[in-house]
């Protein structure tokens, strides 16, 4: 078979893209960066050799002509997956759908759980599950709520009191984090006051996130003098520190394999939890299917971070 130019991910946002014509919203329904659907789209059409957008400063996005004629091409190709999964018979996972939503961080769900979501689709194609990705916020509040979710999987500060029924399942390194050239000399951690007159790049985009991760910094003795940007996008955070921009609070697991050699941490702050959560009274075989699938993408792939497992109560 000749190797196509092309992933199913950069399909699915060419043809969210197409049908929007607007980066941010495309982005924003992904619930992924707008850099990242542009580099997508860009490595797209260098793939396929050809542009698929006209792109007008101060004009909206419109398709070219051959980009017309592949969005006509990608609809053919999408009614012929959906013609070739209904030849499974499966008549009570059909008659009997079931529907879930998962609260999840977005790292978590971007790095471990959705490279290997077709898996778990293909095995229940009845199944109707909702992923609900959470961006960081401060790190001195960020339990979230389980109302109407039925499971939940994320990150939170080693000391913050777990609500009944979540449980301890690892955890990870956390640390302002920039490239080596920044680091005291002999690679050792930098001083609070050091740290201070670092460019930082802080999580959240509203007066309130920012005012509640300075406070958090503070009770360290860090003073960030100099904030060159804000972000609610991991992948934008990490992106501008690792290109030397500045200085950031993340989580080893923010960080995407590849660039982790790239980055120190600078500054070690209080770690990071991995909890996990299963709505009280949610029991079945598929239930503990889903829960074992979704623990098993982050807890069992290698490039998880995880610095100790904790059995922790069910």
């Amino acid at each position: 078979m000749t190797p196509l130019p092309f992933t199913l991910r950069q399909l699915e946002l060419f043809g969210l893209l197409a049908q929007v014509l607007n980066v941010r919203e495309c982005a924003r329904r992904l619930g992924i960066s707008h850099a990242s659907v542009s580099s997508q789209i860009a490595l797209l059409e260098e793939q396929l050799g050809f542009d698929l957008l006209v792109r007008r400063k101060g004009r909206p996005l419109a398709l070219t002509s051959k980009g017309a004629a592949f969005k006509a091409d990608l609809a053919a190709f999408h009614a012929a997956l959906d013609q070739l999964g209904a030849h499974r018979v499966d008549p009570e996972a059909r008659a009997h759908p079931t529907r879930l939503r998962v609260l999840i961080g977005l790292a978590l769900f971007e790095h471990y759980v959705r490279p290997r979501l077709d898996h778990l689709l293909g095995r229940h194609p009845g199944l109707d599950i909702e992923f609900l990705t959470r961006i960081p916020g401060n790190p001195r509040d960020n339990v979230p709520e389980q109302a109407d979710v039925d499971f939940s999987l994320y990150h939170c500060g080693a000391r913050i009191a777990l609500p009944p029924g979540a449980r301890e399942l690892a955890r990870v390194r956390c640390a302002v984090y920039g490239t080596h050239e920044r680091a005291a000399p002999g690679g050792g951690p930098l001083s609070a006051a050091a740290i201070s007159e670092m460019p930082f790049i802080l999580p959240g985009t509203s007066a309130v996130q920012a005012h509640g991760h300075i406070a958090g910094l503070a009770e360290l003795g860090i003073t960030p003098h100099n904030i060159v940007g804000h972000s609610d996008h991991f992948d934008v955070m990490v992106s501008l520190v690792e290109h030397g921009m500045g200085v950031a609070c993340l989580s080893e697991a923010m960080i995407a394999p590849e660039v982790r050699s790239r980055l120190c941490a600078l500054f070690a702050l209080e770690d990071y939890k991995l909890v996990w959560q299963r709505r009280a009274g949610l029991h079945g075989e598929l239930v503990q299917q889903i829960e074992d699938f979704i623990l098993a993408c982050v807890l069992d792939n290698p490039d998880y971070p995880a610095m100790k497992s904790s059995a922790g109560p069910d």
